[in-house]
């Protein structure tokens, strides 16, 4: 993808992609710790030899252990512990990556802290770390919090012609540090069926993206996958790829992104569902919320709020007051004498394509980068 932003820099901004580093408000402190030999790069914000629980944050695919530096905030108490996962940043290479050495590189890391429990917060493919590891050792885990991951299968995408193909080119990213192999045994790993781990019992928040990033929108004018797509196919060379990569994307049709746009909608909205103890907060932001300016405090919030709460009140909704009045579902407000009957279906009527504007949240909380449009998994 960073291959693509470089020479698109007149409609994208690289704020997604770029590894920024911590702010040290906390007692921060780095180090190895060894796993089978492997040399795993871990920090630890608001450090403490004597905390017995905390955060473990999982970062997405091709992402770094700095990518948990928008939780490095004097708002968040609980020591905060990060790592590069193998083959990813300061940590070691190895031949050959699975999901079981990637749990126990992780439990290895918790271990090494002396935590007895963390809440697990994971980003895309993190997410699905976080899932897959709380399934094996759910007695370490508290509870998790998903941003923008876990809640789909992968391989479900094909549909739409978002197909493993198509991921695994436009997705890789040399600058990521990883090799197209180790990138390729990831996301191995990413399509496997995420939603064996939906029966754990643990309490999960899921902070969902905004499903329909992927649309073109009207009022800036930003290009859609369709669109970005399509100039690649023209001119691969132009963008970083070669003839032979660009042979296997499939076309993106506009049919292809909405039912995929529809589809991430759809998940979004029956993840609670499947389990009594998940629960979703929608946002409006992109794939990309903890990196960027505009959303990142929000995210840490979200995070710190949910934390904060204890088990039992996490679904808890407002109860009437004694003496309230019961509301009557079918009240609605009624028309004032002499006014004109309003008709249901006059509404403004955007173009084809065009992304649904949100109604939920306030426009200064619109988020226009398209830097994420490509990126699935990392």
């Amino acid at each position: 993808m960073k291959r693509i932003i470089s020479l698109m820099v007149a409609v994208m901004m690289a704020a997604g992609f770029m590894v920024f580093q911590p702010v040290y408000a906390g007692n921060t402190v780095q180090r190895y710790v060894d796993f089978r030999g492997i040399q795993l790069f871990t920090e630890a914000y608001n450090y403490s030899p004597k905390a017995k629980e905390g955060i473990v944050y999982l970062h997405s695919l091709g992402g770094r252990y700095s990518d948990a530096s928008f939780l490095y905030d004097s708002s968040n108490p609980y020591m905060t512990i990060t790592m590069d996962f193998i083959n990813h940043g300061n940590s070691d290479d190895v031949e050959k990556i699975t999901w079981d050495m990637h749990i126990e590189s992780i439990k290895a890391v918790i271990e090494a802290y002396g935590l007895n429990k963390v809440t697990l917060v994971g980003h895309s493919f993190g997410a699905d770390t976080a899932m897959m590891f709380a399934k094996k050792y759910h007695h370490y885990v508290r509870e998790i919090i998903l941003i923008d991951g876990a809640y789909f299968n992968f391989i479900d995408l094909a549909r739409f012609n978002f197909t493993r193909d198509f991921c695994e080119v436009i997705e890789y990213s040399p600058s990521s540090g990883i090799t197209k192999e180790q990138f390729s045994q990831y996301f191995d790993m990413a399509y496997e069926d995420i939603t064996r781990t939906w029966d754990i019992n643990r309490d999960v928040l899921l902070i969902a993206a905004d499903p329909y990033w992927a649309k073109p929108d009207p009022e800036s004018g930003e290009p859609s996958i369709v669109e970005i797509i399509a100039m690649i196919k023209q001119a691969p060379e132009a963008f970083g790829f070669t003839a032979e990569e660009v042979a296997k994307i499939p076309d993106i049709t506009y049919e292809d992104l909405d039912g995929y746009c529809s589809f991430l909608a759809e998940k979004i909205n029956a993840f609670a569902k499947v389990n009594k103890k998940f629960s979703v907060i929608q946002t409006p932001y992109s794939h990309t919320m903890i990196s960027l300016d505009e959303c990142k405090e929000d995210v840490r919030e979200m995070i710190l709020d949910y934390m904060k709460k204890g088990p039992k009140d996490k679904n808890d909704k407002p109860k009437d007051k004694p003496g309230d009045k019961p509301k009557d579902k079918d009240d609605k407000p009624k028309d004032k004498p002499g006014d004109k009957p309003k008709d249901k279906d006059d509404k403004p009527k955007g173009k084809p394509g065009d992304k649904p504007k949100d109604k939920k949240h306030p426009e200064k909380h619109k988020i226009t980068d398209v830097i994420p449009r490509l990126r699935l998994v990392d």
